[in-house]
């Protein structure tokens, strides 16, 4: 078998094994998923009917405005009042067309036989179902975001001018050229410039006037933040608002609150970019994988967190429909499954096919399967011109400090006393001392003692009282200040805290 081939027949396992002693608990990552799902209309894309279709719509005609009126005259011969010059008005229709798009994924293979031995398995696999409930939410959601950019009627660029650009994805979708890079980050005043067009076109509805005329921003946070922070040109009015008490019930649909005309939907993942090569941008996400103690994990990605440039969107619910094929049986002798194609996962055991190292799965004891999931939708452009993309720069929220007014506090110190009891009595001892017979105080070493325990010091041999004072205070320095007793010429004193009794041993002659 050659060097790092899998021999046919063995599974990656990552479940966890008791190697040592573990927590009973488990913990599972927690990361935000709830994304666009909801933001737009959805349905069924009928079965049986291919994989493209086509519509018509009617298109409005706004009648000829120009020109001046004619005066009404009568009389005989005057005119032509049953034959009026009139002027034409004319209809139209645009043909739409949408179409089928697909995409699957699939776990690895598990063995039942390992699941059995593994630790807390049933625990494990509640985690590893709700991770896969989770990453529908991710894949419908993208989905979504790529829609809007190809079926948006309007894209454009965060400058002066607000240009339109175009674009064009590589095979996987990893790169996007455009025509051109845009120059600012998104500003309110770009906002405020495309409200009466979207206006003109109907996005506020038939006859505005009079009702709430808002429209719907889609873009993260940190965009949110900048329109109005740090920016002294911008009017009060303009500012980031929360929803009063009375609309806070908005929070529970995505909104962040109110800019302008505008109602805000905060998404956490928007697309972003980075630079790739002129005007070629690389696509960047917010999370990366790497290995786990075992398996892979996702973590941050600092690319996503630092990409200059993003996709946001003026939105309508109605700009497209999201529709989901539906799998609906063809015949009753024929029980084909019928798949959920919206995302949902199953596991699978029959036709397992090959694995990794191209082996055929065999499944006589029905003890191998996986997770699959397919996904096949459709995105039908329906009031596309009130759907705008727009390409903008963006960064992290800009960090000001605020540094102290007093810098001098920065080396203050502290000498606070903590000690939260009463401070003892002061206590004076008075200590007759006697002499060896030949004028010299003696004391043996480590026989001074404080509260019946002997203290670790020299031994002394003074030649005087005023030497034996010199001597325990070097000594016996903890136990208190030693002193000559002034009233008397055959004790000392030792004024001190610490020491409930004291005893001086002196050695006799």
């Amino acid at each position: 078998m050659a060097a790092g081939t899998v021999k046919c027949g063995k599974f990656t396992d990552y479940l966890i094994r008791k190697i040592e002693h573990l927590d009973e608990e488990m913990l599972r990552t927690v990361l935000p998923t709830d994304q666009l799902m909801g933001m737009v209309e959805s349905g069924p894309f009928p079965a049986y009917n291919g994989t493209t279709h086509e519509f018509d719509r009617i298109e409005r005609v706004v009648p000829d405005l120009t020109g001046a009126w004619e005066r009404t005259t009568t009389g005989s011969c005057v005119g032509t009042p049953c034959d009026p010059n009139a002027k034409k008005i004319g209809f139209g229709s645009t043909r739409e067309n949408y179409f089928l798009e697909q995409r699957s994924y699939e776990s690895d293979l598990f063995c039942f036989d390992e699941i059995m031995t593994a630790d807390r398995a049933i625990e494990q696999f509640a985690g590893i179902v709700m991770n896969l409930k989770e990453a529908t939410v991710w894949v419908v959601s993208d989905w979504i975001r790529l829609s809007l950019l190809r079926i948006a009627g309007k894209k454009w660029l965060a400058s002066a001018t607000l240009a339109d650009f175009t674009y064009t994805w590589d095979a996987n979708y990893e790169k996007m050229t455009v025509s051109a890079l845009p120059t600012s980050k998104l500003t309110p005043a770009m906002l405020q410039r495309r409200v009466q067009p979207l206006a003109y076109k109907g996005a506020m509805g038939m006859r505005p006037k009079g009702a709430e005329m808002s429209l719907e921003l889609i873009t993260d946070m940190d965009t949110l933040y900048a329109m109005e922070q740090g920016n002294t040109s911008l009017q009060t009015a303009w500012c980031f608002k929360e929803f009063d008490s009375a609309a806070k019930e908005f929070y529970k649909y995505g909104w962040a609150g109110r800019i302008g005309n505008y109602n805000v939907h905060a998404d956490l993942f928007p697309m972003r970019f980075v630079i790739d090569t002129g005007t070629t941008l690389k696509r960047v996400f917010p999370y990366k994988t790497e290995a786990s103690t075992l398996g892979i994990k996702s973590v941050d990605n600092d690319d996503y967190v630092l990409a200059p440039y993003q996709m946001s969107f003026i939105h309508h619910p109605s700009a497209m429909k999201h529709l989901t094929l539906n799998p609906k049986s063809v015949n009753p002798s024929m029980p084909f499954l019928n798949r959920d194609l919206a995302g949902k996962w199953q596991f699978v055991m029959h036709d397992l096919g090959a694995d990794a190292n191209g082996c055929v799965i065999n499944n006589m004891r029905q003890n191998k399967g996986m997770f699959i999931a397919d996904f096949k939708f459709s995105a039908k452009p329906w009031r596309t011109e009130w759907e705008e993309a727009i390409l903008h720069q963006r960064e992290p929220i800009c960090v000001t400090i605020n540094p102290l007014c007093d810098s001098s506090l920065l080396s203050h110190g502290s000498d606070a006393d903590y000690d939260s009891a009463n401070a003892l009595c002061t206590r004076v001892f008075v200590i007759p001392i006697t002499d060896n017979g030949s004028g010299n105080y003696v004391v043996a070493a480590d026989t001074i003692s404080c509260n019946g325990q002997t203290i670790d010091h020299a031994a002394i041999n003074a030649v005087s009282r005023a030497a034996l004072v010199i001597a325990l205070n070097t000594v016996a320095a903890s136990m208190g200040t030693w002193a000559a007793d002034p009233e008397s010429a055959t004790s000392i004193l030792l004024t001190g805290n610490g020491c409930l009794s004291v005893n001086v041993p002196f050695v006799g002659p």
